[in-house]
């Protein structure tokens, strides 16, 4: 409210002396003390009116201005406070993060382990089922290669004979 009162103090004075100046510089009219006073203060009343209106603007804008500034700092000191807050932690963390690793680390050797004991233990008892199916598939495998056997000789035959017809027929070709 200063910037208000003031500009409206400064507006109102500078309007009505602009308005008692010009009054007495005019040589036309008669110079009457009623009518320049009357002048004066009608135009001292509204300049002040604006000026006043201009502060209360100004006095506004610097308020926000300044709350934008506070809230910045506001917001530095927080970052301040936690930036301590964080190198006060460092060795701190840094001692947990330790412990937490070896933990990890024997923890994951342990797994391991365990992990090695249960393959180990699914492999000896996979064995004999694996080899079983291997001698099932081994002894279909034989059964159908005996079944097809003569359909893959006839094939097989078929084959050389072609090949042995197209021999022929380079063997003319470059003769003639």
């Amino acid at each position: 409210m200063g910037k208000a009162v003031k500009y409206a103090l400064l507006a109102g004075t500078a309007g009505g002396a602009v308005v008692v100046v010009k009054s007495m510089r005019r040589t036309d009219e008669e110079p009457g003390t009623e009518s320049i006073v009357k002048k004066a203060a009608t135009t001292a009343v509204g300049a002040a009116a604006v000026g006043g209106l201009t502060g209360l603007l100004l006095d506004r804008r610097a308020s926000r201005r300044l709350s934008r500034k506070s809230r910045k700092l506001a917001k530095a000191l927080k970052a301040a406070a936690v930036m301590e807050a964080a190198k006060a932690a460092g060795p701190v963390i840094g001692r947990k993060a330790k412990k937490t690793q070896k933990a990890a680390s024997k923890a994951a050797h342990k797994a391991a382990k365990a992990s090695r004991a249960a393959a180990k233990a699914a492999g000896k008892s996979a064995r004999p089922k694996v080899e079983k199916a291997a001698r099932r598939a081994q002894v279909a495998a034989v059964g159908f290669a005996e079944a097809h056997r003569p359909q893959v000789e006839h094939a097989a035959e078929v084959a050389r004979q072609r090949a042995h017809h197209a021999f022929e027929l380079a063997q003319q070709r470059r003769a003639s």
